[in-house]
């Protein structure tokens, strides 16, 4: 009886081990505990892909964190305002669902904008919208070549704003209209 209890303590050492090594290396964190490192934007035909979440309207808030991770801070208000300081990106949320109606990308800093809400860092990673890829140096008018369907025209606030497939797109220029500051991207209802 000893020899066999014997036998047994040393099978379930090592079983335990590898148990507890598969557990430990197949545990995902959570949307809300996830880093995210980079994020790759694509905007095709009016639709949204972030790295491999793709996006149907209503955007979804539980998709954002999957594929941004865990916000910095939240601004309540008529859209509640989630802010990732260090990916440069701003998410307009129905405080009454789990709607995404905006969601701003910031490439520069616009001197005309001081509100809590703005992210501290700046979006640095890869952002394409059908085909183009855009950074703080894309100008006007390389944006209206490259994206006709969006026909781009100055809007009330400033920024230019584009329609395409329910999409629309509001992109705030520098004064030269060389340099962009931000995106805004959201449905047409």
């Amino acid at each position: 009886m000893k020899r066999s209890f014997r036998n047994f303590n040393k099978m379930l050492l090592p079983f335990m081990m590898i148990f507890l090594s598969l557990l430990l290396t197949s545990y995902t964190p959570p949307a809300s505990q996830k880093k995210v490192r980079k994020v790759k934007v694509v905007i095709s035909n009016g639709e949204l892909k972030i790295n491999k979440n793709e996006f149907i309207h209503p955007w979804s808030f539980k998709l954002f964190m999957e594929a941004l991770g865990e916000h910095n801070r939240v601004d309540p208000g008529v859209n509640d305002i989630y802010t990732y300081d260090k990916l440069g990106i701003i998410l307009y949320k129905n405080p009454k669902s789990d709607e995404v109606t905006d969601f701003n990308i910031y490439l520069g800093s616009d001197p005309d904008e001081d509100y809590d809400f703005i992210p501290t860092g700046l979006f640095k990673d890869n952002l394409n919208i059908d085909g183009i890829k855009i950074t703080s140096k894309t100008s006007l008018a390389k944006v209206k070549k490259a994206l006709p369907q969006y026909a781009f025209n100055q809007s009330v606030i400033g920024a230019y704003r584009g329609e395409y497939n329910k999409l629309y797109i509001y992109i705030q220029f520098d004064p030269t209209e060389e340099n962009i500051y931000w995106l805004s991207f959201g449905i047409k209802d």
